[in-house]
């Protein structure tokens, strides 16, 4: 998993170069941390989240979580079994929300489309103290018509929440992963052929 994660990020990065300073402390820990997929790591650990979107990609399923009080994509901590980040964070959709991941298709190749380094508040009552997550977030679409069931005993809600007001959401993350999003909901069209003369030869 280790080396797995590593060529992922060096493969995002090949991809946003400017974002190397911003990513800096993720890329000091990984290249000697062998521990840092472990939740029990206070100088930072690695998450994997998945940014769902329904067929017609107009909307995306966000939960409310119930420690940050906000509506963020379904992701969660590595599961030590998982084979990648990417379907690490599939499970957790399945388990925040209630969709399969046989009902949903990866977009980007099942790429990472955006890394955040973020700070997280200590929490005494589960022992832990003040750290960071690096999050992976991927992208998918759900393959079917999907009505949210959402795991209480891990969120307070699910919904399928407009595109338009998910990129409107201010944030620090937002402000690197809107761009992205915009890309990718509406990529540049391709160049137009060149009208050159027929070459019967060719």
């Amino acid at each position: 998993m280790h080396a797995r994660t590593r060529e992922e990020l060096t493969h995002y990065l090949a991809c946003h170069p400017g974002e190397h300073e911003r990513l800096h402390a993720l890329r000091a820990q990984i290249a000697h941390d062998d521990g840092i997929f472990s939740r029990a790591n206070m100088a930072g650990h690695i998450t994997s989240s998945v940014l769902v979107f329904d067929a017609d990609r107009s909307h995306v399923l966000l939960i409310h979580h119930k420690v940050y009080r906000s509506w963020m994509q379904p992701g969660g901590h590595v599961e030590p079994d998982s084979a990648s980040l990417f379907e690490s964070g599939l499970r957790e959709v399945e388990e925040e929300t209630g969709l399969p991941a046989a009902d949903t298709q990866p977009l980007r190749d099942g790429r990472a489309l955006d890394i955040d380094t973020h700070a997280i508040a200590a929490r005494p009552a589960k022992g832990e103290g003040a750290h960071r997550h690096h999050d992976f977030m991927f992208a998918v679409v759900a393959t079917r018509p999907f009505a949210p069931r959402p795991q209480l005993e891990e969120v307070n809600g699910v919904e399928w929440m407009p595109i338009a007001d998910f990129l409107a959401i201010p944030g620090r993350r937002m402000r690197h992963l809107v761009p992205k999003l915009r890309a990718l909901l509406d990529p540049a069209p391709a160049a137009a052929p060149r009208n050159t003369p027929f070459d019967p030869n060719r």
